[in-house]
């Protein structure tokens, strides 16, 4: 594994040696390019990406051993995720700052979240639950939220609030962003959670006015209460399903457990059974939702460098191979083909930016793609003390 075959080409315009090693001033360094959010398509044969050009975000599309294929300018809102819908299809969640109706007397401002998608072919940009929104709440300032997403058909799911306030979860479509109410919700809901099916399995309900807390499985015909707690605020932090389907992954600290550690709490029961993981010394960082199962299958948090724990064994086994071949470098798993044959990595070596490159498992191969920042390919960073 540590025989690993490094090719390079390039998705950025090129970026000469003399302005890398020029001094940029920092109100110009930040319009310089920037790529950011590489994700590889679920059949493996292309790659999208957002990147930073003279101050404007662009979302990309490339076929990985050929040429940019599509693409599309965001300038004037702020991207903050991209994932595939499909083979054909991208979503991309953006934002934009505004006034929020409900405070609007005491001028407070709000980052606004919609989900848009992207034809990759025909470049057609719709944003996703606009002709819903005669059903949804006013106050609905985030519809970038998304739980799950089904790759056939292709539609993503995507909870909101209707004109009752009951947090809804809708199946949109791509093409006309159009949703319809795929399981209805109540007052009060904060989350859904789904499964591997795409199906909503737990809701987490909080009632701020009198403290109660729920978490709720569905029951026949109706939904059962497998945990309840009054709490001025939602005690702990509902992540998702573990990899057996068979309970909910919850993040929190504990008075033996000062820094937050993952726990496994029973769907049927609602018990929980021991630290499922912690890093100790450490808060965690984020989980990692495979996005084709929408099962919790590894951690993160931040020590020397950004650290990483798998629960599934083949991704495990694959982290672990590559920690050892690239010895000294910071190794992420971004992104991943639906069959797992080949992934997007993400790799920083001290003194060193992040590179990304695609690592394709068949033929142990790691190709090298981009810098995240080309004009600091020559620089070497010092470090933060």
């Amino acid at each position: 594994m540590r025989k690993l075959i490094f090719l390079v080409w390039v998705l950025l315009l090129p970026t000469s040696v003399s302005m890398a090693q020029s001094v940029v001033p920092l109100e110009a360094f930040a319009q310089k390019q920037k790529i950011s959010l590489v994700r590889i398509s679920p059949n493996g044969e292309m790659i999208a990406f957002l990147r930073m050009q003279d101050g404007k975000p662009l979302v990309l599309v490339k076929r990985i051993d050929g040429p940019m294929i599509s693409g599309a300018n965001l300038e004037g809102v702020k991207p903050s995720n991209i994932r595939w819908a499909s083979n054909e299809y991208l979503l991309l969640t953006v934002s934009n700052t505004g006034y929020d109706i409900r405070f609007r007397a005491k001028h407070q401002r709000s980052e606004y979240y919609r989900t848009f998608s992207f034809h990759i072919k025909s470049k057609k940009i719709v944003q996703l639950l606009k002709y819903s929104s005669a059903k949804l709440s006013t106050y609905s300032i985030n519809l970038g939220s998304i739980i799950a997403i089904d790759h056939e058909t292709p539609a993503a799911y995507i909870p909101a609030a209707n004109k009752d306030h009951e947090l809804d979860v809708y199946k949109v479509d791509m093409k006309k962003g159009r949703g319809i109410v795929a399981r209805k919700g109540v007052r009060s809901l904060r989350k859904w959670v789904m499964n591997s099916a795409n199906q909503p399995v737990v809701r987490v309900y909080h009632f701020q006015e009198n403290g109660d807390f729920q978490i709720q499985v569905p029951d026949k015909k109706w939904w059962k209460t497998i945990y309840k707690k009054e709490s001025e605020l939602p005690p702990f932090n509902v992540i998702g399903l573990n990899m057996d389907e068979t309970a909910l992954i919850v993040n929190t600290t504990t008075d033996a457990i000062p820094f937050e550690a993952l726990y496994e709490m029973d769907l049927e029961t609602g018990e929980w059974g021991k630290p499922l993981f912690q890093a100790e010394g450490y808060d965690l960082g984020g989980s990692i939702l495979d996005p084709y199962t929408n099962l919790v299958v590894g951690v993160s948090w931040v020590a020397d460098q950004d650290e990483y724990h798998w629960f599934d064994p083949e991704l495990a086994a694959l982290y672990k191979a590559l920690k050892g071949a690239l010895t000294g470098s910071a190794v992420r798993l971004t992104s991943w083909s639906k069959d797992r044959k080949k992934f997007i990595l993400s790799i920083a070596k001290p003194g060193r930016q992040v590179k990304y490159g695609v690592y394709f498992v068949g033929t142990k191969e790691l190709k090298i793609i981009a810098s995240a920042r080309p004009i600091l390919d020559t620089v070497v960073l010092g470090k933060v003390t």
